[in-house]
């Protein structure tokens, strides 16, 4: 090795932004399925099958490439698996008509782009119920590096191989265009949890401004100070006391 090399300064180390610390996303799940006494769940990007075990009410899942490891049917009187995009579903089935009513808990962890998530909250939220409520994954990513567009895993030593994408932007859309909805995050591993809460199954903001806040956040000028912005403008809550069910119980409906 040349004395250059010796000499040359280290890269500087990743930033951290968050570092997960509650109860796991499956486990929540489950937990809050339980908490809202959830009959219907709908789910998009099932890939393995883990969460849709976990949940033990009727179900539709949607995934173009089901890579099913658990017991994804067990303990259902229903469970209809859709191969194929959630575009693809929403233009062609009707989730309350297969569920014999509106959904009641729905987890989005489908494309890791953030206009795929505005999509699909869009189109899932008009198949559910004010009291209805929302998970979304991944919108806490650790680091920059799992947050590009393509599919590249993050290289930091505590976050090795995560991707979350850009999928965090859709928070900042929504506190922008629906302040009627409840938004909390949660500190779940390993990319954290976001709950929506107050639905409106009415609501057109979205559809309507969709195009141009599309087009804004894709442009971000520099998408490492917009991460930090987020971050800074976020409270982060702790899920471990929300494994009360009284406390849980509280959050989504006051």
């Amino acid at each position: 090795m040349s004395v250059e090399a010796l000499q040359k300064p280290a890269a500087p180390a990743e930033r951290v932004f968050f570092r997960p610390a509650g109860v796991s996303y499956v486990q929540f799940l489950a937990h809050a399925a339980q908490v809202v006494g959830a009959s219907r769940y709908l789910e998009i990007g099932t890939n393995t099958g883990r969460s849709l075990a976990a949940i033990k009410c009727s179900s539709v899942a949607i995934d173009p490439d089901f890579q099913l490891k658990f017991p994804v049917a067990a303990g259902k009187d229903l469970c209809l698996l859709h191969q194929m995009t959630s575009d693809a579903y929403f233009r062609r089935f009707d989730p309350k008509a297969a569920l014999d009513g509106p959904v009641d808990l729905a987890f989005l962890d489908g494309m890791h782009r953030f206009e795929f998530l505005l999509r699909d909250f869009m189109n899932v939220e008009k198949h559910m119920r004010r009291s209805s409520v929302v998970f979304m994954h991944d919108c806490l990513p650790p680091t920059l590096d799992m947050t590009g567009r393509k599919f590249i895993g993050s290289t930091h030593p505590d976050f090795r191989g995560y991707w979350t994408g850009d999928v965090w932007k859709v928070v900042p859309i929504l506190r922008r265009l629906r302040p009627d909805l409840s938004i909390t995050l949660l500190d779940c591993p390993p990319t954290g949890l976001v709950m929506i809460t107050d639905l409106d199954p009415s609501s057109t903001v979205i559809e309507e401004a969709y195009s141009s806040v599309v087009a804004e956040f894709a442009k971000l000028p520099d998408e490492e100070a917009a991460l930090a912005d987020y971050f800074d403008r976020e409270t982060v809550t702790a899920s471990f006391p929300l494994m009360q069910p009284e406390e849980l119980q509280l959050l989504i409906r006051p």
